[in-house]
């Protein structure tokens, strides 16, 4: 792969052969670059195009990879225009209409319950966790690179649902857990889902644990019970290593609920 200070020419070049080692042919290049014309023109391709004046969608590529490689201040509304995954690779949050608060707890914690209660508490919206989605539909075949799209996947869902949440966004886990649960299977993570829990920090106002109290429940999909208090530690050490201050919950559902609206009294009153 060409570096990036490469001329026009070594670029175009490298991505005609690589096109067509795959067997691909592209029919239309749409762009916003001055280059897109010539590019397209090498490709034997068709040419849109889209927006030069960047009226529509005002951001820069280009200036957003310097800024953020720079680690220096993006404007919101720039990085509201990239997709979570991507900013967390710069270590950056796109920022959110609404705050997200995330449940968190080992296999058989009542963390699918209680986010299900909270959300009816608050009249808002929750968001599944996906990874049980994915295992459940691969029999429990799951290979080291669906770590990576499971965590992916899951700040899609949680973007999807906001526009229908209202105070609070509920979620069901977050990328961190996911990336423990990919050292757990196969003793490795992808770099691009530890960016993901990186900035699980900074994506999550409030994060909750639920503690291994309740009746352990085997179905079929989980490890066994003894796992859990391993499972528990491991959560709460890596909350402390990223430095993500987390509450502990505990007892009944109705129990649980209430210590969460506890909490959130600060953040709204209307919780008191």
């Amino acid at each position: 792969m060409p570096p990036d200070t490469a001329d026009d020419h070594t670029h175009r070049a490298f991505i005609g052969q690589w096109l067509a080692h795959h067997g691909y042919r592209i029919e239309v290049v749409f762009s916003s670059e001055a280059y897109g014309f010539g590019f397209a023109e090498h490709l034997g391709a068709a040419y849109v195009l889209v927006d030069i004046a960047r009226q529509q969608v005002p951001v820069s590529g280009t200036r957003l990879r310097a800024a953020l490689a720079g680690n220096t201040p993006v404007e919101d509304n720039a990085l509201s225009l990239l997709h979570p995954f991507i900013a967390a690779q710069y270590g950056a949050v796109p920022p959110a209409a609404l705050p997200r608060l995330v449940l968190l707890g080992a296999e058989s914690s009542g963390k699918t319950t209680l986010a299900a209660a909270l959300a009816e508490a608050l009249g808002t919206v929750w968001v599944p966790e996906y990874g049980r989605l994915l295992h459940e539909q691969k029999n429990g075949e799951l290979v080291y690179e669906d770590l990576l799209y499971i965590g992916r996947r899951q700040l899609e869902l949680e973007d999807e649902a906001a526009p229908q949440a209202h105070d609070w966004l509920v979620c069901d886990t977050n990328a961190a857990t996911t990336a423990l649960y990919s050292y757990y299977y196969f003793h490795r993570c992808d770099p691009a889902l530890q960016a993901l829990a990186r900035v699980c920090g900074r994506r999550y106002a409030r994060t909750f644990v639920c503690m291994p109290t309740v009746p352990f429940e085997q179905d079929a999909w989980r490890g066994p019970e003894a796992l859990r208090q391993f499972q528990h530690g491991a959560i709460l050490m890596q909350l402390e290593v990223l430095e993500i201050p987390y509450v502990m919950l505990d007892g009944s559902v109705a129990e649980r609920v209430a210590q969460v609206l506890s909490a959130l009294k600060g953040a709204d009153s209307k919780y008191s």
